[in-house]
């Protein structure tokens, strides 16, 4: 079984890393918030994002600038065993994946209530990341923000920023190809999330709002350069995340040349039943999560193999290495028909 916990000590047993791009603004707003408790101005910060977005890079390229410890959390949280790390720890305590402290069951808040026991009665800086869903219910239940008053949101990135994460994997000698201009639909339609922020809160809600796709009506009357068109739709197909945006990237080149065709948007069967959508939602927001945690999660009242053949049947979730995650290609899918239905936020 994977360890459910792993501490690094700034410096240690990181591989250098790619130049981050697109998300340069957010490491300067925590350095900043981070150089504010340095000269005395304590604030906890949370460092929130969908799934794939890359919040564990930002806390890696965070922890090479100070003295921190970072404590990496790979599996639900069953034991308290990592409270003795924080007594020793560096002042700057770097904790990933938080959103593992916490369960959706009787009892299942244990592991987080004692961290943030811990944390209020503490002078040490804590820098957490969580899943954009976890961080929204949990903040709802457990006032999270009132223990990290500093919140940043890893937002989607726009199709130039995106550009520039995947030129520096891939360098400048790619060679873009237009072939699909009488391959695309000519009118498409669907519901799009407009996320609002409620006042005087970190907590978002969606707005359903209808999306008319004429990219294919104007790319007939105005050619385009195909690097552009290429990379505006690799953001719309990736939802602007960055992770996925690579994926699907990787996934499409055949190097060094990439057609316009070979980006697809899927779709997905989202016609679920209430147990389904249930399960669903909890992959969401916890990330990825063993047979036997969800189980605990549904109770008996759910047959959860049965639930979990369809879903992965439908390719909206999959396994990898014993845990259940969302399929990178659906994760735009399933936040949309979940956020439409209000079963998370």
């Amino acid at each position: 079984m994977p360890e459910e916990e792993t501490t690094v000590e700034s410096g240690e047993g990181r591989e250098e890393e790619e130049v981050l791009f697109g998300y340069e603004n957010e490491l300067k707003e925590a350095q900043s918030a981070v150089n504010d408790y340095l000269w005395g101005k304590h604030k906890n910060i949370a460092i929130v994002s969908d799934p794939f977005a890359g919040r564990s890079t930002l806390v890696e390229y965070l922890a090479r600038d100070y003295l921190t410890t970072t404590i990496s959390f790979n599996s639900v949280m069953t034991e308290k065993a990592f409270i003795s790390t924080l007594h020793d720890a560096n002042n700057i305590i770097i904790m990933d994946n938080c959103h593992f402290l916490a369960m959706r069951k009787i009892g299942g808040f244990a592991q987080l209530d004692e961290f943030l026991k811990f944390l209020s009665k503490s002078d040490k800086l804590f820098i957490t990341t969580w899943n954009t869903y976890s961080w929204s219910y949990l903040s709802a239940v457990k006032n999270l923000d009132e223990f990290f008053p500093k919140v940043i949101r890893l937002q989607p990135m726009n199709a130039e920023s995106l550009k520039k994460m995947i030129i520096s994997h891939y360098g400048d000698n790619i060679k873009y190809i237009d072939d699909a201009a009488s391959k695309e639909k000519k009118l498409s339609i669907s519901w799009k999330c407009v996320h609002i922020t409620i006042p005087f809160s970190s907590t978002t809600r969606c707005i359903p709002w209808p999306y008319l796709n004429l990219s294919s009506i104007f790319h007939k009357k105005k050619r385009e350069n195909a690097d552009k068109l290429v990379f505006d739709r690799l953001t719309r197909v990736s939802g602007g995340n960055p992770g996925i945006a690579r994926k699907i990237w990787d996934a499409s080149i055949d190097y060094p040349k990439i057609e316009l065709s070979s980006i697809k948007e899927s779709t997905f069967n989202t016609d679920l039943s209430i147990n389904e959508a249930f399960l669903l939602g909890i992959i969401l927001t916890m990330e990825k999560i063993q047979l036997g945690d969800l189980a605990e999660i549904a109770g008996p009242e759910i047959d959860v193999e049965e639930s979990l053949y369809i879903l992965m049947n439908r390719e909206l979730v999959a396994k990898e290495e014993g845990y259940y995650i969302i399929n990178y290609r659906a994760l735009k899918s399933v936040k949309s028909y979940l956020e439409l239905n209000r079963m998370v936020w």
